[in-house]
C-alpha cells in the first residue's frame, strides 16, 4: 500500500511539472506573435535606417505635421487627418508682358498638354508682379507655357471651350514662359508676403546683372 501511495505521489509531481512547462511555453508563443505582429513606433524625428534622407531632410513643419516637398512643386501634408495637397510657390519670367493672356502648357514636342476651362478663370487668375521682371504664377505655369492672344477676361466670358486646333492657333508668336523658379514657401505664403519672395530671389542673385 505504501508503495502505491508513493507512485500515486509521483505521477502527481510529473503531471504538476508538465502543466507549468506547458503554461510557459504557451506564454513564450504569445510574446513572440506580440513582437512579431507590432510594428515599431518612431518618433517623426527618428532616421531609419535605410531611409531616404533626401525625403527626411526636407521634412519641414505646417500645422504640427509633416510636410514633404515634392517634385511636382506640391506639397503632401501627412497628418491624422486625409492627406491634403497644397501648392508650392512658384516665380517664372515671360518674354513679354503677356500677365492679362491665357497660358498653354506644352509639351516639349509642341503637343498641347494642360490648359483651363473657361470656368476655371477668375480675378485671381493673373499672375502677381515682383522685383525685376519676375511674376508670382497663379495658373500653374511650366518651363513649356506659352501664351494665347485671348485674354483671361475674353476666355472667362466664352460659353463653350475652343478646341485644341483652336487654342494653338491662338499662341502668339515668341510669347513664353522664359524661367521658372520654385520658391522656398507655399503659394498662399508667398501671395501673403510678396517682399519676402522678392528678398528671396534678390539674396539669390536671380534677376541681378540681366
Amino acid at each position: 500500500m505504501r508503495y502505491v501511495l508513493m507512485g500515486v505521489a509521483v505521477v502527481a509531481v510529473m503531471m504538476l511539472l508538465f502543466s507549468c512547462r506547458s503554461q510557459k511555453n504557451a506564454a513564450d508563443k504569445n510574446v513572440d506573435s506580440i513582437a512579431i505582429g507590432s510594428s515599431p513606433v518612431r518618433n517623426i524625428g527618428d532616421k531609419p535606417e535605410g531611409a531616404d534622407r533626401s525625403l527626411i531632410d526636407s521634412e519641414k513643419r505646417f500645422a504640427g505635421e509633416v510636410v514633404h516637398f515634392q517634385p511636382d512643386n506640391r506639397v503632401h501634408i501627412i497628418g491624422g487627418r486625409p492627406t491634403a495637397v497644397l501648392p508650392r510657390g512658384v516665380a517664372f519670367r515671360m518674354s513679354g508682358d503677356y500677365a492679362d493672356n491665357l497660358p498653354l502648357n506644352l509639351s516639349a514636342d509642341g503637343v498641347l498638354e494642360s490648359y483651363p476651362a473657361p470656368s476655371d478663370i477668375s480675378a485671381d487668375s493673373a499672375p502677381i508682379p515682383l522685383a525685376d521682371g519676375w511674376w508670382l504664377d497663379r495658373r500653374g505655369v511650366t518651363e513649356g507655357t506659352v501664351f494665347s492672344r485671348y485674354t483671361l477676361a475674353q476666355y472667362a466670358a466664352m460659353k463653350e471651350v475652343p478646341s485644341p486646333q483652336e487654342l494653338l492657333a491662338s499662341v502668339i508668336p515668341g510669347a513664353k514662359v522664359t524661367a521658372v523658379v520654385p520658391l522656398p514657401m507655399m503659394q498662399h505664403e508667398a501671395l501673403a508676403d510678396t517682399a519676402a519672395v522678392n528678398a528671396w530671389l534678390r539674396a539669390n542673385r536671380l534677376g541681378l546683372g540681366e
